[in-house]
């Protein structure tokens, strides 16, 4: 179970983010030890479809909130511990990871809207 996780963990992070929706992030950590978040985005946001990038958010919370409830039924259950959080923190990163990633590209997309705009008054 924790190698499917990981493996889950792994085409979600770097197959299936850049295939539905066109993002990608991963965390570097600097040789001062500074851990720094690195984000791509497609650079044509045309290439997106709606359908897949609603089918892409919906499963990847969806994940999050299913491990969440089967952690919530089985808390009391010290056995299945370990077999629960990995998932769970491995959905919780990927989801927070593409929150973040989400972000930037909108805030990409702004600012290149905003240097267009001043550029052809």
């Amino acid at each position: 179970m924790l190698l499917l996780s990981a493996a889950d963990f792994w085409v979600v992070k770097n197959v299936t983010g850049r295939v539905l929706v066109g993002l990608r992030w991963w965390n570097m950590v600097r040789e001062n030890g500074e851990s720094e978040w690195v984000f791509e985005s497609v650079s044509d946001r045309k290439q997106v479809h709606a359908v897949d990038s609603t089918f892409f958010w919906a499963v990847l919370f969806g994940y999050v909130l299913l491990w969440l409830g089967v952690a919530f039924f089985n808390m009391f259950d010290p056995k299945w511990l370990v077999a629960i959080l990995v998932p769970l923190s491995c959905s919780v990163t990927n989801a927070y990871g593409y929150a973040k990633c989400r972000k930037d590209w909108k805030k990409q997309g702004a600012s290149l809207v905003m240097k267009h705009a001043q550029e052809n008054p």
